[in-house]
């Protein structure tokens, strides 16, 4: 059975506007380097991130997936560093169950595109207050 779009679009959950003027660094990303590589020179180094917490995560109750938004499709980059995630993941995990949206934010693809010059890394363009995402 084919489903119709306006179908296909329903099950797509909303997203949360987390973007702030809180500079977060992307943990993680030295596993994906060569991608996030060609993420830059296919779409560029300014993307949207997607922000989503990982409840099967079995290395901390707390992580919350870092994924950049390729038009429509999404990709896991890092993760939020340990320090601040446990603030996050529980305000996500709010807006999952209470009104079926992830958050998203700007990111950018810092860093050196020639592998002989150094790593890339992702910075985040977050709230710096995500308790802020209970009351709205």
């Amino acid at each position: 059975m084919i489903k119709s779009r306006r179908t296909a679009r329903a099950a797509i959950p909303m997203r949360t506007d987390l973007h702030g003027k809180f500079n977060v660094s992307v943990s993680g990303t030295s596993f994906h380097q060569e991608r996030l590589r060609e993420i830059s020179l296919m779409y560029g180094v300014s993307q949207n991130a997607v922000l989503i917490p990982d409840i099967n995560n079995e290395y901390d109750d707390f992580a919350v997936q870092v994924r950049v938004d390729l038009s429509g499709t999404t990709e896991r980059i890092g993760w939020l560093p340990r320090d601040i995630n446990h603030l996050y993941h529980k305000a996500l995990a709010h807006r999952i169950v209470t009104k079926r949206q992830t958050g998203w934010c700007p990111m950018r693809i810092i860093g050196y595109l020639d592998p002989a010059e150094g790593n890339v890394g992702v910075r985040l363009s977050m709230v710096d207050d995500p308790r802020k995402l209970f009351s709205s």
